[in-house]
C-alpha cells in the first residue's frame, strides 16, 4: 500500500519588507535574485523608463513598487530563493495615461 503525503514547499521564515530581507543572513541570496528579477523584466521590455520632464509631458505618475521575497524548499531539500517586484498599478488614476506610459 502506498501512502501520499502533501508536503509544503514554501518555507515560513520569508522576509517581509527589503530592509528585513537585506539586514538577514541571507542578504547576498535575495541580492542575487533580485538582480536576476531586474534583467528578466529589462530584457522582456515589461516597462518604459521616462525621465521627470517627459512624464510631466505625457501626464503620468510614477508606479509605486515594492519587493515580495518568497524561499521555496526544492525536491531535494535545499532553499531556492525566488524575489518579485510588486508594481503598484492602483494608484494610476488616469487609464489614457496608463496607457500612454505603457505604449510609449
Amino acid at each position: 500500500m502506498i501512502t501520499l503525503v502533501l508536503v509544503s514547499t514554501t518555507i515560513n521564515e520569508d522576509p517581509l519588507p527589503y530592509t528585513e530581507a537585506m539586514a538577514g543572513v541571507h542578504c547576498d541570496y535575495w541580492k542575487r535574485v533580485m538582480d536576476e528579477e531586474c534583467v528578466s523584466i529589462i530584457s522582456n521590455n515589461s516597462f518604459t523608463t521616462v525621465d521627470s520632464q517627459e512624464s510631466e509631458e505625457l501626464n503620468v505618475k510614477p508606479f509605486g513598487f515594492r519587493w515580495v521575497f518568497k524561499t521555496k524548499r526544492n525536491p531535494d531539500g535545499s532553499r531556492r530563493y525566488m524575489a518579485c517586484l510588486a508594481i503598484k498599478a492602483f494608484v494610476q488614476t488616469d487609464l489614457v495615461s496608463h496607457m500612454l506610459l505603457l505604449e510609449s
